[in-house]
């Protein structure tokens, strides 16, 4: 009788000690300002909801990266460019330069099980969509940050995931501080606009000196 009623509780006790066996990570750290030249125009980004809330699962390992990737390219963008606006969508553009829509193309994780290297690894890849003031695209770029911590600094797997994220995300940070301008779709843009400032910066000198010359020209035909 007592084995009849311990067969009927199993499968009960598996439903509980099921959560337990799972790894569940909110990603948690700290992301220093890039130490760059600044870009001279201002961006307005946008976190949408599937960025801001992104989060990994694979197996029994859940990882929110949704709330800690929005703070780094916050605070990466507010130090890269001459003004950084979040914004809504790419339409509620408002006196930016640029828009930026950072993606989540794809995130991978390896364990010591998977890799057999006793170390913990994480790879994000971003899709930067870069887009300029009336909505047009100028770049759409593909940009994969690692991260990886070893076994020695360990207290727990979900520690342990925790700093590879963290370490990947900074990662992130480093790639799109250096990387950016470099883009040559980014770059051609760049380009543009430094031309367009040049003969903006011109007109006005001409139309100063159009009179002078029509006056000059005027006495000499006196």
């Amino acid at each position: 009788m007592a084995i009849q009623k311990l067969k009927k509780l199993l499968p009960l006790l598996g439903l509980f000690l099921l959560p337990a066996c799972s790894t569940n990570v909110f990603v948690k750290g700290d992301y220093p300002t890039p130490l760059t030249k600044e870009i001279p125009y201002k961006v307005g980004v946008v976190f949408d909801q599937d960025f801001s809330e992104y989060t990994f699962t694979r197996d029994k390992i859940e990882i929110n990266l949704g709330d800690a990737q929005t703070r780094m390219y916050d605070n990466l963008f507010q130090g890269m460019f001459a003004n950084s606006t979040t914004l809504e969508s790419k339409e509620s553009v408002d006196g930016q330069d640029m828009v930026i829509i950072p993606k989540v193309e794809e995130v991978q994780i390896a364990t010591p099980k998977d890799n057999r290297l006793k170390v913990y690894e994480v790879w994000i890849k971003y899709n930067m969509q870069v887009f300029d003031s009336e909505g047009n695209s100028i770049a759409d770029w593909l940009m994969t940050c690692y991260g990886k911590t070893p076994t020695a600094t360990l207290k727990s797997k979900a520690t342990a995931l925790n700093l590879a994220s963290v370490v990947a995300l900074r990662d992130a940070g480093a790639r799109m501080a250096t990387g950016f301008v470099r883009v040559p779709e980014v770059q051609g843009w760049l380009i543009r606009q430094a031309g367009k400032a040049g003969a903006d910066s011109d007109a006005p000198a001409q139309e100063a000196t159009s009179p002078n010359t029509n006056t000059s020209t005027s006495e000499g035909q006196t």
